[in-house]
């Protein structure tokens, strides 16, 4: 696990915030939305729902900013696995890609085309890689190859056993 890794917890005080390497919450407001930031990408653990450039403003509480390619993503749209998010922090802006936990495909929706992609990244077909990997890495199987246990865990929530995925890297 990097430094500045979190798992998916409740907040340990009200409101807690810090600078890029570190925790955003805002416990008063249920977002059910966790992101871990390392020195390139914002992994998102979302329970559920979807994420948005707004649910994102109000979680980092400052300037962000979510691109597709060179377009900015609406307020109000889903952001996918591989958009790029900039945060403003103290004066600065810094760049992250995104890698939302379950959408591996990079579509903005969790669905069986992820566990596809999942599949063939087991069989040598296509190699899931970078953000893509990361939003794969669904169950703790002890290596860093994806499993069957990754589609598995998609099913799971596809079928409504599970409401989300927890952070297991």
């Amino acid at each position: 696990m990097l430094d500045n890794e979190i798992r998916y917890a409740q907040a340990a005080s009200p409101n807690e915030v810090m600078t890029y390497a570190g925790v955003y919450t805002i416990p008063e407001e249920d977002l059910n939305i966790t992101v871990k930031l390392d020195d390139s990408s914002a992994v998102a653990i979302c329970l559920g729902e979807e994420i948005t450039p707004d649910k994102l403003k109000k979680y980092f509480k400052t300037g962000v900013t979510v691109y597709k390619g060179s377009s900015q993503v609406a307020a109000a749209s889903q952001v996918a696995t591989g958009d790029i998010i900039h945060v403003e922090s103290e004066g600065s802006v810094k760049t992250y890609q995104i890698a939302w936990k379950g959408d591996v495909n990079g579509d903005g929706n969790i669905d069986v085309t992820d566990m596809e992609a999942i599949q063939k990244d087991i069989l040598g077909i296509k190699k899931t890689d970078g953000v893509y990997f990361k939003a794969a890495r669904l169950a703790n199987s002890g290596d860093d190859e994806l499993s069957v246990l990754d589609m598995e865990q998609i099913q799971k929530y596809l079928l409504g056993f599970i409401k989300g995925f927890a952070d297991i890297d």
